[in-house]
């Protein structure tokens, strides 16, 4: 039987938890470029309008949830996989 590393458990969840937060930064900032883009195609409001930009930054912000809440998942699973 071969050992197992002490600190393996640990790299794991840290890791682990390094990918998780590193989802959620990504999503927290896809969401933050998305309404700063829509403040700034404002000013050209039916161009906007009529290319449908409302839809693709509605569609934008809710990848961006999505990934933050895959990002919360991943840092809630390892946490509790590390009990």
């Amino acid at each position: 039987m071969v050992p197992r590393p002490i600190l393996e458990p640990v790299t794991r969840a840290l890791v682990g938890a390094v990918v998780g937060a590193l989802a959620v930064l990504v999503g927290a900032g896809w969401i933050f470029g998305s309404i700063r883009r829509q403040m700034r195609h404002s000013e050209n409001a039916p161009t906007y309008a009529a290319m449908g930009g409302p839809v693709y930054a509605v569609f934008q912000i809710g990848c961006g949830a999505l990934l933050v809440l895959g990002g919360a998942v991943i840092i809630v699973t390892v946490l509790l996989a590390g009990r």
